[in-house]
């Protein structure tokens, strides 16, 4: 995982503009979510990436432990 730049203040607006679209996203906008998604790359590329690094490594570390996951999806199914 890479490791924050010390005094890189857009390395730090960068990480939260992509949480900040990743709750957009959850939230069922998607146009905020692309809009700050698109800031936060333009802000600072490396500082997203490790978000999207993050993700990845708690989707591995468990698969049901995100929306969507096919065992969740599942389970919803069955509470219907």
């Amino acid at each position: 995982m890479a490791r924050k730049p010390q005094n890189d203040a857009s390395y730090d607006k960068a990480r939260d503009l992509a949480e900040s679209a990743l709750d957009a996203y959850a939230k069922g906008n998607p146009q905020q979510g692309d809009k700050l998604a698109e800031q936060a790359k333009r802000t600072n590329v490396e500082a997203v990436q490790e978000v999207v690094d993050e993700l990845e490594e708690d989707k591995n570390d468990d698969p049901t432990s995100y929306v969507g996951s096919k065992d969740e999806t599942a389970k919803d199914k069955r509470q219907d």
